[in-house]
């Protein structure tokens, strides 16, 4: 299908799952405000964008050598829609699950903060088989890049900054022995800085930045946008980032030429450097209703997008995240579904839930917008932690015991019924 995932394919088993368990709740299931507002609005964006899908097929399509019959028109927006369908049904289900009992909310965070330390010491460990015998496993390319589990170092880099936000929660709930947390840092510290990922360094200025806008005194938002504009400079005359900022540039640019000339080499044949020529392209062709969700690589090779530049012979994907999308489903779409992103840090920062918790929440669109697919499992399960936590959070200041829940503990029924009336 459109590259699912192992784990999503562990998701829809649960889904069916629980669709055999449904009749025996008499067909009705009880979802918190938030969990249901999304079901709605990611119904919505499913729908329109499947609409779309069909009227993309006045459109040409150019068909790789590799094409399977479900990357067909109309069958991949299908195929996305499944995807889609079970990255929110585990959403959902985690929220409820997290609800339930505390006890599966702290394990979750657990196993999440562990793997990706794991993912840490294998790059760690493996970084000498890289530097003396050119072995590419945590570590890849001659720049010694740390990846982790991941294909590359720029999505890990993303991956370790929500690894943060985890390990701070369970600092500060004490849900994990805060001596273990602070030799865990260390491990995070360096898969960060091996990582070498620009995404990371951005991904965390956008918070920042994001944060500081939603502070209310004006004297704190400038003081803290003139901090970030320093930063911004400063980072611009780091060599690592200002030289991998220009090459980008300059390659995309150059894309005809380069294209051909280098037509062997994948990396500017397909990928990012030809999505940041042909994207724009595709935007500024059909800015309001897209080419069709997941229809960029059988599109692409239309001469009125690559324009002079080399024929791509295998599947592609432009691996722009939120721009690529706009590509697809077109800017009023990409829109509503930045809203739908946007929609848990909004309802949490009503809710008055912690800031570390909020920005959990902001990790989603975060990584989407620098680069993410809509399919990567991960993200989700971010949103499904802090709309966890945002109610865990609220039944502890809605609850008149003294006595905060312990781990194992269902939340309090009078907490419960008041956090559901929100």
């Amino acid at each position: 299908m459109a590259d699912i995932q192992y784990l999503e394919l562990i998701y829809l088993l649960q889904l069916c799952v629980l669709l055999l368990l449904f009749p025996r709740h008499r067909f009705q299931v009880r979802l918190l405000r938030p969990a249901f507002t999304l079901v709605l609005l990611y119904l919505i964006f499913a729908m329109a964008a499947f609409v779309l899908a069909l009227v993309a097929l006045r459109n040409d399509f150019y068909y790789p050598s590799d094409i399977t019959f479900l990357k067909h028109p109309v069958w991949i927006t299908l195929s996305r829609m499944i995807e889609l369908g079970i990255d929110v049904g585990a959403m959902v289900y985690l929220i409820q699950l997290f609800r339930a009992d505390l006890k599966n909310l702290i394990f979750t965070l657990k196993v999440y903060f562990w793997v990706g330390i794991a993912g840490c010491m294998y790059s760690i460990l493996t970084f000498p088989l890289n530097y003396f015998y050119d072995m590419q496993l945590g570590t890849y390319l001659d720049s010694h890049r740390m990846r982790g589990f991941f294909n590359e170092g720029g999505p890990f880099g993303l991956y370790l900054l929500s690894e943060i936000l985890v390990g701070m929660v369970l600092y500060r709930q004490n849900w994990e022995s805060r001596s273990r947390i602070r030799l865990a840092s260390l491990a995070v510290a360096v898969g960060l800085i091996g990582s070498q990922s620009k995404s990371a360094i951005f991904a965390a200025a956008l918070l920042f930045l994001f944060n500081a806008l939603m502070v209310k005194q004006a004297v704190v938002r400038v003081a803290v946008l003139a901090g970030l504009v320093f930063a911004v400079c400063i980072a611009a005359f780091v060599p690592s980032i200002s030289s991998s900022i220009s090459v980008y540039a300059n390659s995309a640019a150059q894309y005809e030429y380069l294209s051909n000339f280098q037509y062997g080499d994948n990396n500017y044949v397909l990928g990012r450097i030809a999505g940041a020529f042909i994207v724009p392209r595709m935007i500024r062709t059909h800015p309001l209703l897209g080419v069709g969700w997941g229809n960029y690589a059988i599109v692409r090779n239309d001469p009125e997008y690559r324009g002079g530049s080399a024929w791509a012979d295998i599947y592609d994907s432009p691996g722009l995240g939120l721009l690529g999308t706009a590509a697809e489903v077109g800017i009023p779409l990409t829109l509503l579904l930045v809203t739908v992103f946007f929609y848990p840090y909004f309802y949490l920062r009503r809710m008055g839930a912690p800031l570390v918790v909020r920005n959990l929440a902001l990790m989603q669109p975060v990584i989407h917008i620098f680069g993410g697919q809509l399919n990567l499992t991960h993200p989700w399960l971010l949103t499904a932690f802090a709309l966890g936590l945002g109610y865990y959070y609220s039944c502890r200041q809605l609850d008149a015991s003294p006595s905060e829940p312990q781990p194992g503990s269902v939340l309090p029924r009078s907490a419960s019924a008041a956090v559901r009336a929100q």
